[in-house]
């Protein structure tokens, strides 16, 4: 299954190309450090339920709170790559791509999906299953 953490609800109103110019904007102007903020804040308190894996580079066991803070620092910054956050007794998947306004998370449990629609929640974000 695919879930996002923030979504633009894109095509169910009249101006759905809107999204994307606004989603340009935020991604490219001063105004992306608060959503990278928020970002590391959600993989962060995740940190604090889950043991897990990032892919950066190369995998990485237990990653510290300041790695997590400088790949998806370096990925904003660089407009390039992306962060793999795996939940390894969950066998979930956290996708945080630079050039998007959601976090991607496939294959979430119940119990998962309602402890990271809380902390989404906790961000000011929103969790949404995508349409398939």
């Amino acid at each position: 299954m695919f879930y996002y953490g923030l979504s633009s609800g894109a095509g169910k109103s009249g101006q759905w190309w809107a999204f994307f110019d606004v989603e340009y904007y935020l991604l490219n102007s001063d105004k992306h450090t608060g959503l990278k903020d928020r970002f590391v804040a959600i993989i962060l308190k995740l940190m604090c339920y889950y043991h897990v894996f990032i892919l950066w580079n190369e995998w990485v066991d237990l990653p510290s709170p300041k790695m997590i803070e400088e790949a998806v620092c370096e990925i904003m910054g660089n407009h390039l790559g992306t962060l793999n956050v795996l939940f390894v007794e969950e066998d979930a998947l956290l996708v945080f791509d630079w050039d998007c306004l959601n976090l991607s998370v496939y294959n979430p449990s119940d119990k998962t999906q309602s402890i990271m629609e809380k902390i989404a929640l906790s961000e000011g974000l929103f969790w949404r299953k995508a349409e398939v």
